[in-house]
């Protein structure tokens, strides 16, 4: 891509989860994928490069998702009557269901990302609800004071 010396863009995809803290190896994932976005987006810029980088960085999106089994190879599917179910877990699945039968489709993701490239945005977010937000500004807060903390020992 620098060799053609070409405008493009690359999206790298990652998740609301790479914004907020928590969610486990998964979100874990997701902050590899957003930091190394922005080093990308960094190193590009400082060499002029015509290359441009966002984070694609969805919300729940109504998709197949938890049917993903069908991906699997036959050998290594799971037997379902092997699946533990937990009482105590069923209004957690049953609000993760909810939210991936979201309003929010591929295509109309697709859409947002085509606007984002066109409008130059590093951030690519699909949901702007306000729970993100908050969680998003503690975090944020909470680095920021960190730095004004005084580090000297005394």
């Amino acid at each position: 891509m620098l060799k053609q010396g070409t405008e493009c863009h690359i999206i790298n995809t990652s998740s609301l989860a790479g914004l907020i803290p928590g969610n486990g190896i998964y979100g874990i994932t997701k902050h590899g994928i957003v930091a190394r976005s922005e080093s990308l987006a960094a190193e590009l810029s400082y060499i002029k490069s015509k290359i441009k980088v966002s984070v694609l960085c969805p919300g729940f999106v109504k998709t197949r998702i938890l049917e993903c089994e069908r991906n699997r190879p036959s050998e290594l599917r799971n037997d379902p009557s092997e699946v533990i179910n937990h009482p105590e877990f069923e209004p957690s699945q049953k609000l993760f269901k909810q939210m991936v039968n979201s309003d929010l489709s591929p295509n109309k993701v697709a859409e947002i990302v085509f606007q984002a490239i066109r409008d130059n945005k590093f951030y690519i977010l699909t949901d702007n609800h306000f729970i993100y937000k908050k969680i998003v500004k503690r975090r944020l807060n909470t680095i920021l004071k960190a730095f004004e903390e005084d580090l000297t020992l005394k």
